[in-house]
Parts: C-alpha cells; sequence; structure tokens
C-alpha cells in the first residue's frame, strides 16, 4: 500500500485499530464520533454527505489512486462493453494529451 509505504518513507508507523466492511459503516462510525475515516470522494457524496459529516481532500501524493482497466478478453467483449472500454481509452489519451 501506497500509504504504509510513505508512513516507512516518514519514520512514523501506521496504527490502524479498526476495520469496518463498508463505507457506509465508515461514515456511521465516524457520525457516532468513534474517530476517523477514509474514504473515496464518490462515497462520501453518496452516503456522508447527509449525515452532517465534513469531509477534506487529501493532496499528497500517497492519497491518489492509479486504476487500471483489466479485461478478459478486449475481442470478445459485448457491444456495450466495448463501447465503455473504448470511451475509457480515449478519456485517457485526452488527459495525456494525445
Amino acid at each position: 500500500m501506497r500509504s504504509q509505504y510513505a508512513a516507512t518513507e516518514a519514520a512514523k508507523s501506521m496504527r490502524l485499530r479498526i476495520h469496518v466492511p463498508g463505507f457506509d459503516a465508515v461514515c456511521r462510525m465516524v457520525q457516532a464520533n468513534m474517530g476517523i475515516g477514509l474514504v473515496p470522494d464518490r462515497a462520501f457524496d453518496v452516503i456522508g454527505a447527509g449525515m452532517n459529516l465534513r469531509s477534506i481532500r487529501l493532496r499528497d501524493e500517497w492519497a491518489q489512486r492509479k486504476l487500471k482497466i483489466i479485461v478478459r478478453d478486449a475481442p470478445q467483449l459485448s457491444a456495450t462493453g466495448r463501447l465503455v472500454l473504448d470511451h475509457l481509452r480515449a478519456a485517457e489519451r485526452a488527459t495525456r494529451g494525445e
């Protein structure tokens, strides 16, 4: 995990005290004043925003997510799957300025 690596590089240790089964449980835990949580932006927008919680965007490099498109057999995708894959590839190329 990048966050564990960042902690090691900073000569700090990460002490995780509790794991909960989902983002809704994280938000409920925070709402009950039992600690803090880390959730993706979209999860907070959907679940946490209506719970009178406050979010703070993390801007450190370790907090940036790198996602990959994975596919078992691109030529065998359905027409819909192919459209989604093509769209994601085009968006990625546009991000790189191609």
